[in-house]
C-alpha cells in the first residue's frame, strides 16, 4: 500500500507505505487492513496493488482511492467509571429496595381493580333484579 499527497505528479514518492496485514473485523476474517496515520490535513490518494500468491488465482489489480483528511478532535474511547466496592453494594441494595416495592404495589393495584370490577358487577346485578 502507498499513500500519496494530492495533487500528485507522476514521479512523486509516497508519503507513507503502511504494511497491509490480515485483520478480523466484525464477521469478516482475514481481510486486508492497515493502520494509516496521515501526516497532516489535506488530500491524499491511497493505492493498493494486489497480486495473487499463487499464479492463476486471480488477475493482479490496483485500487486507487482518494481521501480528504480534515482536522478534528481526537476520538477517545470512553472508560468505564470506577466505583468502589462499597458504592457498588449501595447501588445494588438501592435497586433491590426499589424492586421489593414492585410486587406489593402491583398486588395492591390488582386488588383495587378487582374491587372496582366487583362493585360495578354488584350494581349491574341489583339493577337487573
Amino acid at each position: 500500500m502507498a499513500v500519496y499527497s494530492q495533487p500528485r505528479k507522476g514521479n512523486d514518492l509516497p508519503v507513507l507505505q503502511p504494511t497491509v496485514q490480515a485483520i478480523n473485523a466484525e464477521k469478516y476474517q482475514g481481510i486486508p487492513g492497515a493502520d494509516v496515520v496521515f501526516p497532516k490535513t489535506g488530500l491524499y490518494q491511497l493505492e493498493l496493488g494486489c497480486q495473487p500468491k499463487t499464479e492463476g488465482d486471480f488477475r493482479a489489480f490496483q485500487l486507487k482511492y482518494d481521501v480528504t483528511v480534515a482536522a478534528g478532535a481526537d476520538i477517545k474511547t470512553p472508560q468505564p467509571e470506577k466505583v468502589s466496592d462499597s458504592q457498588t453494594k449501595i447501588d445494588i441494595l438501592q435497586t433491590q429496595e426499589k424492586q421489593s416495592w414492585n410486587i406489593p404495589m402491583l398486588t395492591l393495584a390488582g386488588l383495587f381493580v378487582l374491587g372496582i370490577v366487583g362493585i360495578i358487577a354488584r350494581t349491574v346485578v341489583k339493577r337487573q333484579n
